[in-house]
């Protein structure tokens, strides 16, 4: 066929590739090669809103791993009429869920929680369970952050439940770091000791310093 008709496909190829490229070298901690890669994802990708909203997102979980949350929300507020114009509930659903985690770990709790609900709502329409638990998660560490503690625990408590029969072994260990703060700021030391006795096989199988340990 004539180049020209090969064009669209070429290109879309050639996005996706570096695409994945710049997942691998965000895993290996290689954060600006990822984000250069990313830069020319985008511009070898279609004009379609979907293609360019997926690479969008992808660079704000690089910011967000470097632990640049004011870039990361930059990176979401680019991405958003990208990802309202492609109509794709899964990247809406991203698009929203990541915005009120980034605004959580600036600690901009009522604006985190203002998107809880829409956030709540796609995830059943998306029919994902997991994505239910790590909205509850999130809720419970938004309702940690304004002072809500019962509201918290009983939401930390049901995530690290779901976790541990999902076997999600690091997500269940962390919502029970989490839980336990709560526990120890109410003086339940006993339920702390189980919770650490519980984390910390799952710690060691991960990998982590002893000094973290």
């Amino acid at each position: 066929p004539p180049r020209s008709t090969l064009f669209p496909y070429t290109t879309l190829f050639r996005s996706h590739m570096l695409s994945l490229e710049a997942s691998l070298r965000r895993e290996e901690h290689r954060f600006a090669d990822a984000l250069e890669l990313l830069s020319r994802a985008a511009k070898s990708a279609s004009r379609e809103s979907v293609d360019l909203a997926a690479i969008l997102l992808q660079r704000e979980v690089v910011y967000e791993q470097m632990g640049d949350l004011e870039a990361a929300l930059e990176t979401l507020a680019e991405a958003a009429p990208f990802v309202e114009a492609s109509g794709d509930v899964r990247l809406l659903f991203a698009l929203r869920f990541h915005t009120a985690k980034d605004l959580y770990v600036l600690r901009r709790f009522s604006e985190a929680a203002a998107f809880l609900p829409g956030v709540r709502d796609m995830a059943e329409r998306l029919g994902n369970d997991l994505d239910l638990v790590r909205v509850g998660w999130l809720t419970g560490k938004i309702a940690v952050g304004q002072g809500r503690t019962d509201e918290a625990r009983a939401y930390l408590e049901q995530v690290r439940r779901e976790f541990v029969a999902r076997a999600i072994p690091y997500d269940a260990a962390l919502a029970s770091l989490e839980l336990a703060v709560l526990y120890l700021e109410e003086g339940r030391t006993r339920e702390v000791k189980s919770l650490a006795r519980e984390m910390a096989p799952i710690f060691k199988t991960q990998g982590l310093a002893r000094d973290s340990l």
